[in-house]
């Protein structure tokens, strides 16, 4: 692992959509909220408001809904670090972030970590439940990454490389770069500005879709090469060189990356089309990795597996 990054971005962290106006502070109400709430429910992890200012039958239909999934999504989104990473709870907040209320407002939070962090708000998306989870997952691992629990500091809350982090882990939440948060790809945007070096260079701001687009197209390429999302993100360094040079030893990460993209055309935040190697399904105790790049299915030893061609 290289340095640990000394220090980490506070204020306002921002996920949107690329071209998308961002979403405004509020004054902080009373009890700490930005906007006026009202609790659904809670998980074990997750504590679920809504918005006063959304529709509060659809608002209090989609939070039921996701108080089915907030649970498992924490965890697997935990289970990509170290296992000394402090679990605590989180406040996710469905906000009314986009006029429609479908998504594209993005989310938000404050602070780096699960204390300073935790209060998470996350657009409504109406239409699609899947968004609004992704959201809230691209934000929880945000808090995640400088939490002090994690030994594995590096990912840079505020910083383009933690912001492809969040952004990859919202995907593998909320089906994959062509899932629910398509609207969020920002690949496409590093190509076209002729694919400056952030590889050996992290830029101090997560607002750069350009930088964001290095990310997400680098970690693409290490689901190419085989790597899970949990060695990535325990492989935490201050920059994506760093982070190759503790998965393989080498230090030629900007080279064999830009070699890997000859003739490789960026369209989407997937060209190696590698996504299917972060999948994986876990299910009391069973893990099933799938990779779909080489079409294989490996699970723990001990399980019998029955095939079906459908």
């Amino acid at each position: 692992m290289s340095g640990v990054r000394k220090t980490c971005l506070t204020g306002h962290k921002v996920l949107i959509a690329h071209g998308h106006p961002r979403p405004k502070p509020k004054v902080r109400r009373a009890g700490g909220f930005d906007v006026a709430v009202t609790q659904v429910g809670s998980t074990d992890h997750v504590n679920v408001y809504i918005d006063q200012a959304l529709d509060q039958n659809q608002a209090t239909t989609l939070a039921n809904i996701l108080l089915d999934q907030v649970e498992a999504a924490y965890l697997q989104n935990a289970g990509y670090y170290n296992p000394q990473l402090q679990l605590q709870p989180v406040n996710l907040v469905i906000a009314q972030l986009s006029p429609g209320s479908d998504g594209t407002g993005g989310a938000f939070h404050f602070g780096c970590d699960l204390t300073s962090g935790g209060t998470l708000y996350c657009d409504a998306d109406f239409a699609d439940p899947v968004g609004t989870l992704g959201l809230f997952i691209a934000e929880l691992d945000e808090a995640f990454q400088g939490d002090p629990s994690n030994p594995d500091q590096g990912w840079g809350c505020g910083f383009s490389n933690g912001e492809a982090h969040s952004r990859v882990a919202a995907f593998l939440a909320s089906g994959g770069p062509f899932g629910s948060l398509a609207p969020f790809t920002t690949g496409p945007a590093w190509d076209q500005a002729g694919r400056p070096d952030f590889i050996t260079v992290t830029e101090p701001t997560d607002r750069n879709a350009i930088s964001t687009g290095c990310g997400m197209i680098f970690i693409d390429w290490l689901f190419s090469l085989g790597f899970s999302f949990t060695q990535i993100t325990q492989a935490a360094a201050d920059t994506l060189a760093g982070v190759y040079q503790n998965l393989t030893g080498k230090t030629t990460a900007k080279d064999d990356f830009f070699n890997a993209l000859t003739n490789v055309q960026i369209q989407d935040d997937d060209p190696f089309n590698s996504y299917g190697n972060a999948a994986s399904i876990r299910s009391n105790g069973l893990q099933v990795a799938v990779d779909v790049a080489k079409k294989t299915v490996t699970v723990s030893s001990g399980w019998s597996v029955i095939y079906a061609r459908t």
